[in-house]
């Protein structure tokens, strides 16, 4: 079996250290989340001009790139929308992000992650009424404007009262 080493004056080791610095780079550079709850680096605008999210592997509809969030790692914010609120992949990711946790290093050894700073980078106003909200809650809309419980191409924050209105 070939290693770099055969082709390279690098060494396997090198190349492993080199992979683990390189990603932590370009993941840890934007932090920006859409509010699809996937990175705003996951969004790519295609060959027609329509946004495509492919955070994970065609689960996420999202034709928007609309970041809504900043956070230390957006790598985290990978979960799939099975509806609004708590169910909503922004929430689940912003959920995940606010939980310290503990992971092993290199040498298997327990090494504490701490929250993650969460930061709004939008005004806080509801997608809906427009009025100003100290929470906000995601929802994925169809065509109509139809809440659903799924995935669509579009996403708003809208207030508490606008959600049980509909």
């Amino acid at each position: 079996m070939s290693n770099i080493g055969d082709f390279l004056d690098v060494s396997s080791e090198e190349a492993e250290e080199a992979k683990l610095i390189a990603s932590k780079q370009t993941a840890l550079k934007d932090g920006r989340v859409c509010i699809c709850g996937h990175s705003s680096k996951r969004h790519e605008m295609n060959v027609r001009g329509v946004w495509q999210c492919s955070a994970n592997r065609g689960s996420c509809m999202c034709k928007e790139n609309r970041p809504v969030i900043k956070v230390d790692n957006a790598r985290i914010f990978l979960r799939r929308t099975v509806g609004g609120g708590a169910l909503h992949a922004l929430a689940q990711g912003m959920a995940d992000a606010l939980t310290p946790k503990t992971k092993k290093d290199r040498n298997g050894d327990d090494v504490d992650v701490p929250a993650q700073n969460i930061e709004w980078l939008i005004e806080l106003k509801c997608d809906a009424c427009g009025k100003d909200a100290e929470k906000l809650i995601p929802v994925c809309i169809n065509e109509n404007g139809t809440i659903m419980d799924h995935s669509t191409a579009k996403s708003l924050l809208i207030c508490r009262s606008c959600r049980e209105s509909v």
